[in-house]
């Protein structure tokens, strides 16, 4: 049994309205859906809360990115060492002054080709991206909609924990382990949908 993790919750109580202090590099980063390694010095190191907010979620989104506490990178490192890239991102109140603990930008670096399409609530989308030399390079990505049905393929997922769909979107995924663990740890606030497996 596996997870997919549709996003960070909206709840007013748990969502937090934050942007990053400095621009990265390049137009587009995502590190939230990249699946690529990411250099540090690309990415930036300062968030800033802009709501009165006592403390902070384990999970929250800034922009496109996924930003993540210490007690969840301890678990996926227990489960996935070193697999995984996590950002060190500090955060700051709208005073200006830190909030305590350590947060990270979460850049899941495994991409698994899962989904069984024929048997899922999915639509492909055909894209055309110009590179550089002036060609076209032609490609697809699924979308995924609403309170999806999700079958994914049991062999492909097999010992994993955390890992994002190969085609785009940034599908997340996480493994019964490990939701069990964030379930057991009592880390808040995602939206999930369980999913099952053939």
């Amino acid at each position: 049994m596996a997870w997919y993790i549709e996003g960070t919750c909206l709840d007013p109580a748990n969502y937090v309205k934050a942007g990053f202090e400095q621009k990265p590099g390049y137009e587009g980063l995502s590190v939230w859906s990249g699946g690529e390694p990411v250099a540090p010095e690309l990415v930036p190191s300062t968030a800033r809360v802009r709501s009165n907010r006592r403390q902070l979620p384990c999970f929250f989104a800034i922009s496109t990115a996924l930003a993540v506490c210490d007690a969840f990178r301890t678990l996926v490192e227990s489960l996935e060492p070193g697999r995984h890239q996590f950002l060190p991102v500090t955060m700051l109140r709208r005073s200006g002054d830190p909030y305590l603990g350590r947060f990270y930008l979460l850049n899941a670096l495994q991409k698994v080709d899962a989904i069984i399409v024929e048997k899922s609530d999915v639509i492909w989308h055909r894209i055309e991206a110009p590179q550089p030399d002036g060609t076209v390079r032609e490609g697809r990505w699924l979308e995924i909609r609403g309170m999806p049905q999700l079958t994914l393929n049991a062999d492909a997922i097999a010992g994993r924990h955390l890992w994002l769909d190969r085609h785009g979107g940034g599908h997340l995924f996480f493994s019964n382990d490990l939701m069990e663990q964030v379930n057991r740890a009592k880390l808040r606030k995602l939206r999930w949908f369980q999913t099952q497996e053939e």
